[in-house]
């Protein structure tokens, strides 16, 4: 049985288990998909739409085309990245709903930010990788945090201009 390609066009959809993508199908979005669980991909997804995560990131072997998309991490519990290799994003936004100081998204391997990269609510560990936002623009990095939301580990950014330059590196409530 050959399963068909998934192709999803500005439509809303929420799913409250782990989402898998056929092995070999393809998911072009360009609307809005909200998870509730998992993002687990072997195959091709990309579009110019909004990804919106309560649970972890993985990749195992697919391949993600960003294009425009946004992809938002919102979940009450930890999240991760993971994906052997490193992953890309255009826009990344940290905006858990669980508890900010303790709760945090972590990375498995080098991820690159070709957007923006926005912090309301939450941490971003990066152990022994990096987190790298490459667009030299100052508002690349759009932190909005009221909790001390923090980058744990790695950070590195391009900037092409002067200007003031938030970096928000460190251990939350430790200055």
């Amino acid at each position: 049985m050959r399963a068909l390609p998934f192709r999803f066009y500005r439509v809303p959809w929420l799913v409250q288990v782990i989402y898998s993508i056929i092995p070999g199908g393809n998911l072009l979005n360009n609307g809005t998909i909200n998870l509730s669980g998992n993002y687990t991909s072997t195959a091709t997804a990309g579009g110019n739409g909004l990804y919106t995560l309560g649970g972890s990131w993985t990749n195992t072997g697919g391949t993600f085309i960003p294009g425009t998309s946004t992809v938002i991490f919102n979940g009450a519990d930890n999240q991760s990245i993971i994906r052997s290799g490193g992953e890309t994003f255009n826009n990344l936004t940290v905006a858990n709903s669980g508890a900010p100081a303790i709760k945090s998204l972590g990375i498995s391997n080098n991820v690159n930010v070709l957007g923006t990269l926005t912090m309301s609510v939450g941490n971003i560990d990066a152990g022994t990788f990096v987190l790298y936002l490459s667009n030299p623009a100052i508002a690349a990095l759009n932190y909005t945090s009221t909790t001390q939301s923090r980058i744990i580990g790695r950070f590195e950014r391009g900037v092409n201009a002067t200007g003031d330059i938030s970096v928000p590196a460190g251990n939350p409530g430790v200055l």
